[in-house]
């Protein structure tokens, strides 16, 4: 999974949830809140005041996430891993 972290080459970041940029968030100068999750190596850039809330609702079945990098991501590797 490519991390788009906000900053990085004027980037304006990736929510790993909805895929949306932090552009609030640089704009009023604040803190990204980054997430540690099994099975991944880095931190993962979220939205704390929307995201965040969701993702802990949502539970552990990532079929039930929101459309988005992690779902895709989740998807991508059990896909593979089925045709292994």
């Amino acid at each position: 999974m490519k991390l788009d972290i906000p900053g990085i080459d004027g980037s304006l970041g990736e929510c790993v949830l909805c895929g949306e940029s932090f552009l609030k968030e640089i704009m009023l100068n604040q803190t990204v809140a980054t997430i540690h999750l099994d099975g991944f190596n880095a931190a993962l850039p979220i939205h704390k005041e929307t995201c965040l809330p969701a993702l802990e609702k949502n539970g552990p079945d990532w079929k039930t996430l929101p459309d988005g990098p992690l779902r895709r991501e989740f998807a991508k590797h059990f896909s593979e891993a089925v045709q292994s």
